[in-house]
């Protein structure tokens, strides 16, 4: 159920009348990046794995729902403002890396590794030495780079989409 607010800013989207149910999953994963950037990158210690490890997980789900949502709008046919969000989005950079990184999300997930991965480490290894190999080689400063890029990436253009960088929705004038 939403409320009154809820229901006049899923009208503000940008999606086409026959994809405007999908606003509210748009809705649900900029919350949960706003949450991630805003709260979680304050309460945890900077430059630590639990950090690096939030923002990931978070990230990962967020471009994976993100290409699910692509996929079944395309399906249903998008519009040319629906496609200029989904390439602005899930083209940019650093989110095609991190949808790439199926591994490394499930070592930060279930600290597992299988056996196949575990070959690949050398005989003591360290988690930030499972997060390197897992990564291509990417350093744990570098990955924690590139998960703030796609966060911001992502909020901004969501943000757009819904036309909510203007000053009137923060002032809780929010008008169809």
């Amino acid at each position: 159920m939403f409320d009154v607010k809820s229901k006049k800013i899923t009208k503000l989207s940008k999606f086409s009348d026959d994809n405007k149910e999908y606003a509210k999953a748009l809705l649900l994963i900029l919350a949960r990046l706003n949450f991630t950037k805003l709260v979680t990158s304050r309460a945890l210690p900077k430059n630590s794995h639990a950090l690096l490890r939030t923002k990931f997980i978070n990230v990962f789900h967020a471009v994976s729902s993100l290409n699910i949502l692509q996929a079944i709008i395309r399906k249903q046919g998008s519009s040319e403002l629906e496609n200029a969000f989904f390439k602005a989005v899930c083209g940019e950079e650093n989110v095609k890396w991190i949808n790439k990184q199926a591994s490394l999300r499930n070592f930060l997930t279930h600290y597992l590794l299988d056996n196949k991965q575990l070959k690949r480490m050398k005989p003591l290894f360290t988690r930030e030495d499972a997060i390197y190999v897992l990564s291509g080689g990417v350093s744990m400063a570098t990955i924690e780079q590139r998960l703030d890029i796609a966060i911001e990436n992502i909020t901004t253009h969501i943000e757009r989409f819904f036309n909510l960088e203007e000053e009137s929705f923060w002032l809780h004038k929010v008008d169809p």
